[in-house]
């Protein structure tokens, strides 16, 4: 029997271990087994080398080991060969499929070059506007091919030459990463000296590990009249998701207890903030359940205010009582429907808390911060000395006892806190102020001449101009307020004498023989 020398196994193996790489390149991962039977063959063969001539060809069974050997490894290359042969096939079958489908799109696009930016292949589209054919093109540097038949004139919106955009792909083969991909707007006049725009989706090829070319994969635009219409809904698209995320991030991170109303679907969606604030069981809720939490006496006037709202009246402002942990509590509620939505019929809006305790320690702001008399003093001693001319108002509202005795204390304190809101709105500026004299009886500092002359005219030409009508859910009532006024400068000088004169002046106001309830000083003890 022939036998082959040592350096033809070794020649096998060797092959035997690139087909094995060949194939864990195409399969995108390495296969192991076969990897380490590669070495181990190799191995074994360069010790034959190193034995056969001293050992093997004297001995009769290491040459029939040997002979089994060979045999061995020209099996294995075999094996592995048509193992081989069989994943470039069916790779190949699938990249031809893949070339295929892509050319017979209509408007898909594509090209394929090696590291030395030669064209190894290119879809119709692209042949099309260089007026080319396939044979044409393989083989050539794709600058030199465009250069030729077409000018490039933007890339990715910006204006952009032949050999900018070439130096800019000479560069790019030395910054890609494996696995990166990169969209790209390609806008060129074509071989006809039209206008054609291709977007595309770059990829770099690697083959252990290194750069050996790119594939571009896109589609070709032409009808830019489309093209444009196509932007803008991008681009609509991306504000409404940015809109979206912000709207998310507001609810998320707002204290103020938000939620959302689905009339069609009769549900209420709450945010974090409000179903802490009322231990509300889950985020979205059945709105009739919602709205058993009601007081019933409130639930009537406030289903009565969200029926009554219109294109012309889209907002509401309501205080009500709703149920939480045992007993009720007064909550405000302002919304609006939005009917602008065609699809669906939604109100969104915020609900939180109204704190009711006594006055001295009423957890309300504008009863809190309230001035004392004695600070009332030292403002006016300030302003006389400044020689400001300024009003001294004081009013005292009467029907607070009878309030708080149909309906409670907490909701006089209420409506007290809300009507000092409103007073404090229309006549105090920044040198003016509101200051507590006792339960019932309040001064206000009017210092500009705007409010003063306002409220001059309107004191002596209606009867209560002071009186505010006001709702907290089923509760209507109108505050009854009196009021004592005078002026600096007339009179008096001093502040004493000033505060005086508007304590009898709201006497004055407060006989029922006299037939307004604002009274000015002047105009009842000066007229000698």
């Amino acid at each position: 029997m022939f036998l082959q020398g040592p350096i033809f196994p070794l020649i096998m193996t060797v092959f035997t271990l690139f087909m094995v790489i060949i194939q864990s390149i195409q399969n995108q991962k390495l296969l192991k087994k076969r990897f380490s039977l590669s070495f181990f063959n190799i191995a074994i063969a360069v010790v034959i080398v190193g034995i056969f001539e001293k050992h093997i060809m004297n001995n009769e069974l290491y040459k029939d080991i040997y002979m089994g050997y060979t045999l061995f490894v020209y099996i294995i290359y075999f094996l592995v060969f048509i193992s081989a042969f069989r994943t470039s096939t069916l790779k190949a079958n699938h990249y031809q499929l893949f070339v295929k489908s892509i050319k017979e799109s209509k408007w898909s696009a594509f090209y394929v070059v090696d590291r030395k930016e030669r064209i190894k292949d290119m879809s119709e589209s692209f042949l099309e506007e260089l007026n080319l054919e396939l044979d044409d093109v393989i083989g050539k540097k794709l600058f030199n091919i465009f250069n030729k038949t077409i000018r490039i004139t933007h890339f990715d919106g910006k204006e952009i030459n032949s050999k900018s955009l070439e130096n800019y792909y000479f560069n790019y083969r030395k910054e890609a990463q494996q696995g990166d991909a990169f969209k790209e707007e390609l806008v060129i006049l074509n071989s006809e000296g039209k206008q054609v725009i291709f977007n595309l989706m770059m990829q770099p090829v690697y083959v252990l590990g290194k750069y050996r070319g790119r594939i571009v994969v896109g589609e070709k635009k032409t009808d830019f009249d489309l093209l444009g219409v196509e932007k803008k809904l991008n681009e609509s698209n991306q504000y409404l998701e940015s809109i979206k995320h912000k709207f998310i991030a507001t609810f998320e991170i707002s204290k103020e207890g938000l939620f959302t109303i689905d009339l069609d679907d009769k549900s209420i969606w709450a945010s974090n903030a409000l179903i802490k604030m009322l231990g509300l069981p889950e985020p979205t809720m059945n709105l009739d359940d919602f709205r058993k939490l009601f007081h019933p006496e409130d639930l009537a006037t406030y289903l009565s205010m969200i029926a009554e709202l219109s294109l012309s009246k889209q907002q509401y402002y309501i205080k009500y009582r709703i149920y939480n942990k045992g007993s009720y509590m007064w909550v405000e509620e302002r919304g609006k429907r939005i009917f602008e939505d065609q699809t669906t019929s939604t109100i969104m809006g915020s609900l939180n808390p109204v704190p009711t305790r006594h006055h001295q320690a009423s957890n309300i702001a504008i009863l809190d911060e309230l001035g004392t008399y004695h600070e009332l003093i030292i403002k006016m001693h300030n302003l006389v000395n400044e020689d400001k001319y300024f009003l001294t108002m004081i009013i005292e509202l009467s029907n607070i006892p009878k309030i708080n005795a149909d309906y409670g204390w907490e909701v006089g304190n209420m409506f007290l806190a809300e009507y000092l809101s409103k007073m404090q709105e229309t006549f105090v500026t920044e040198s003016g102020a509101i200051y507590r004299i006792s339960g019932l009886k309040f001064v206000i500092l009017v210092t500009d001449p705007r409010k003063k002359e306002y409220l001059e005219n309107n004191i002596r030409n209606q009867t209560n101009f002071l009186n505010i009508a006001m709702q907290y859910g089923s509760i209507q009532t109108e505050l009854n307020v009196f009021a004592g006024i005078s002026i600096s400068k007339e009179d008096g000088y001093k502040e004493e004498h000033l505060y005086q004169a508007a304590e009898q002046a709201l006497m004055a106001a407060k006989n029922p023989q006299f037939s307004h309830q604002g009274v000015f000083y002047k105009d009842v003890f000066t007229n000698e």
